[in-house]
């Protein structure tokens, strides 16, 4: 039976942990162009120190930046290079007698919760960002 030369490390390398929970551990941001959530190191420095576009979780960049606004979420992970998207979901609202709505019947206007804001200026019409 040959022996191997060098005996194998008693434990992990630190090397291949720290890289992938380095990775793990970045913020979730909107990208620059604000068309999805990423947790890429590439994101302008000043956003280190505003409260606004730095998050803990993708989903809460998804709330913050997409779903808001009724829209879906692209997600872009850089630690698996995966892009997956997250559906934004309707909110339905419980009638207020306590009733529970009939899983056969389907949500109407009442049932619906939207929310829309018109002004005479036309912003309606114009992206929203922070």
């Amino acid at each position: 039976m040959k022996l191997p030369t060098y005996p194998p490390t008693p434990a992990p390398t630190v090397e291949a942990t720290s890289r992938s929970t380095a990775c793990n551990s970045r913020p979730w941001h909107p990208t620059t162009d604000f068309q999805s959530c990423s947790n890429s190191p590439d994101y302008p420095e000043s956003w280190n120190t505003n409260g606004n576009y730095l998050f803990d979780t993708q989903k809460h960049c998804c709330e913050t930046y997409f779903f808001v606004e009724g829209n879906d979420c692209v997600v872009e992970n850089s630690c698996s290079d995966e892009v997956t998207t997250i559906v934004h979901e309707t909110l339905i609202e419980v009638p207020s007698n306590g009733d529970s709505l009939d899983d056969d019947e389907p949500p109407n206007e009442e049932t619906t919760s939207t929310t829309s804001t018109t002004t005479d200026d036309g912003c309606e019409l114009n992206l929203w960002h922070p």
